[in-house]
Parts: structure tokens; C-alpha cells; sequence
């Protein structure tokens, strides 16, 4: 039998496993079973999982939680104002032409949902 390789996209948490014999969840690069599904910015570098979470209070406006909630919404969805009463970086439409509904900006650069997203599958 080959093997299978699942990844969960949490709304908090990332997990991903694969299954061979039996079914093993994979260690991220700080040995941890699953990475927080977080993303911001200090002193201009991006900040992925724990370290993202470690700097959210240095940098509350520039970091992104709960963005698997975001996909595939409108920018007045409920789903996304509930977003912005609990988090504190802006949701806006997007500027550069596209058809997307929605970026995050974090560090005065907007990203989409998706992309925000590769960033935690990354470091998953």
C-alpha cells in the first residue's frame, strides 16, 4: 500500500499526518505536533505559528488569525465581521484589480486569504 498524506487547515491550529502502516502525525520544525494557524509580522519578517503567536502582542494590527475563515467570503459576510470584532488587522477589498472579495493587511501589504494560508501549510 502507498502512502497518503492528510493536512488539516484549522482555523487554529495546522496538523498533518501521513499514513503508511498506521496513521503518524508529522512534527513541524519545532518538533510540535501541530502549528498554530497564525501569521504576522514584526521588525519586517514574517512570523509563522508559535512565533507569530509569541509577537502578537508587540504587533497586534499585523497579525493574521482565523483567515481559513475568510476564504471564499464577501467582504460584508457575517463570517468576516465576526473576524473583525475578535481580531485587530484590517480586512479590505482588494487593490490590485483582481476578482478576489477580500486581503488581510498585515505591515501595510494586503494578502489574500490563500496566500496567508501557503505561509501556515509552509511551515506546517
Amino acid at each position: 500500500m502507498g502512502r497518503a498524506i492528510g493536512i488539516d487547515l484549522g482555523a487554529t491550529r495546522t496538523i498533518a499526518a501521513v499514513w503508511d502502516e498506521a496513521p503518524r502525525v508529522l512534527l513541524n520544525r519545532e518538533s510540535q505536533d501541530f502549528t498554530p494557524s497564525a501569521v504576522g509580522t514584526y521588525k519586517k519578517q514574517i512570523c509563522v505559528g508559535q512565533l507569530a503567536l509569541d509577537r502578537m502582542l508587540l504587533a497586534p494590527r499585523d497579525t493574521i488569525l482565523s483567515v481559513r475563515r475568510l476564504m471564499g467570503q464577501g467582504l460584508h459576510a457575517p463570517a468576516v465581521e465576526e473576524v473583525r470584532r475578535r481580531h485587530m488587522y484590517a480586512i479590505v477589498e482588494p487593490s490590485d484589480g483582481t476578482d478576489d472579495d477580500l486581503r488581510v493587511v498585515m505591515d501595510g501589504k494586503q494578502y489574500s486569504p490563500i496566500e496567508i494560508s501557503a505561509m501556515i501549510l509552509k511551515k506546517a
